[in-house]
């Protein structure tokens, strides 16, 4: 068991709990069953499993980019300007 944190540029609604903020995550084979949503709508979901908990964009000042070195780095070499979700691979 292990906690998501959700994308920077990304919040959760305020109708949600504040429980929600929190997920316990399972995983097949080493893989995360934790996923964005994203419908025609425009509106944007987490899903983790069967729930899903919608989320709102939020502005993003700076053109920001992410690199970690090491055995369970993560790079993100795109500008996160938009909607994004890490993950461990």
């Amino acid at each position: 068991m292990f906690f998501v944190k959700k994308p920077f540029n990304l919040e959760f609604d305020k109708d949600n709990s504040s429980y929600s903020k929190k997920f316990t995550v399972t995983t097949r084979n080493g893989k995360s069953n934790t996923k964005l949503v994203v419908y025609e709508d425009g509106s944007v979901y987490l899903k983790n499993g069967s729930q899903y908990f919608k989320m709102a964009e939020k502005e993003i000042k700076k053109n920001l980019k992410i690199c970690r070195e090491g055995e369970e780095g993560i790079c993100v070499v795109e500008d996160m300007n938009k909607k994004w979700f890490m993950h461990r691979e």
